[in-house]
């Protein structure tokens, strides 16, 4: 929210002019909301486009001198991921109700993005995205953005840049920049994020924001990866007499490892090592054959192993047998 209470009020004449000022009168808006999305993966024949959906709900109340409005808006998005690093997304803003001299101004909003990692490090990713908005009271316009982030170990770094075609302030480039950084301490984040905006006749806008983790994420899993087609035989190893199989990482440089048990739909059986800082040298995923329920696991059948090391990820198929 912010709330100001100096700005001049201006006086007209008979012919419209400018008369001289008469005080100062209030501007301010409060605004909170609520979000939830969840991955769609489970809808059979989607499963490699990676559907994802969310809603956002947002309660808003905005003064400008004597006038003011009160509105509860809601946000319908979803996205899929076609493949080649692209994402296809499109939502639904402002469907609500509003109490006020105007309504919310409903909009659709289209948009793709493009991501490639190891750019110029091995542990990197530039991203490139553009969308435009329609509405019955916008003309048609773009906006681009793009960020690079790189990663050391459990610490990332981002810098962006942003335009946009349509300006709603007099003065105003259309342009944006900033950065920001993750650290993980442990399992759980925290970051800072600064952004500049040049807003016209009204100065420069410097957005700071704080991001703090508070629950440990699920271990990521690449639906794509994970029900891709098992090409190569799986390794075969004898739980009952050799024990667990063992599969090396070599760590070039500080990171995060984790591994994942899929079966062979691509559904996540069992987190075989949570996410884990680990230095450079060698290190190992092992399976010693057990599910989660203690039981062993169907002998015969094969197994993925999702394994991810910092932006990195690839998977090993595995078979358990017996004697």
């Amino acid at each position: 929210g912010i709330y100001d209470a100096t700005t001049p009020r201006a006086l007209d004449d008979a012919a419209g002019t400018f008369a001289g000022e008469a005080g100062t009168f209030p501007m301010g808006f409060v605004v909170g909301g609520a979000a939830y999305a969840m991955d769609f993966s489970w809808l059979k024949g989607l499963e490699r486009l990676q559907p994802a959906g969310g809603i956002g709900l947002r309660v808003m109340f905005q003064q400008v001198d004597h006038a003011s409005w009160m509105g509860v808006t809601t946000d319908l998005g979803v996205k899929v991921h076609p493949g080649a690093g692209f994402t296809l997304a499109g939502v639904l803003q402002n469907a609500g109700l509003a109490a006020g001299p105007s309504g919310l101004p409903l909009q659709w909003v289209t948009a793709v993005a493009w991501a490639q990692d190891g750019v110029a490090a091995a542990h990197d990713r530039f991203l490139l995205e553009v969308d435009a908005p329609v509405a019955v009271d916008l003309g048609f316009s773009v906006r681009t953005g793009m960020e690079y982030r790189v990663s050391f170990g459990a610490v990332s770094a981002a810098v962006r840049g942003g335009w946009k075609q349509e300006v709603e302030v007099p003065g105003a480039a259309g342009i944006s920049g900033g950065l920001g950084f993750r650290w993980r301490i442990g399992r759980l984040p925290w970051g800072f994020d600064y952004a500049l905006v040049p807003w016209g006749t009204f100065g420069a806008i410097h957005a700071i924001s704080l991001t703090l983790g508070v629950v440990a994420p699920r271990p990521v899993v690449d639906a794509r990866e994970a029900l891709a087609v098992m090409r190569t035989p799986p390794t075969v190893f004898h739980p009952l007499r050799d024990g667990p199989i063992r599969i090396p990482v070599r760590v070039e440089a500080a990171s995060e490892l984790s591994a994942v048990l899929l079966d062979d739909q691509g559904a996540a059986v069992a987190t075989l090592m949570v996410r884990t800082a680990v230095p450079p040298g060698d290190a190992e995923v092992s399976w010693n054959g057990v599910l989660p329920s203690g039981q062993w696991a169907e002998f015969g059948r094969t197994y993925r192993i999702l394994i991810q090391l910092g932006v990195q990820s690839w998977t090993r198929d595995v078979s358990p047998v017996r004697e």
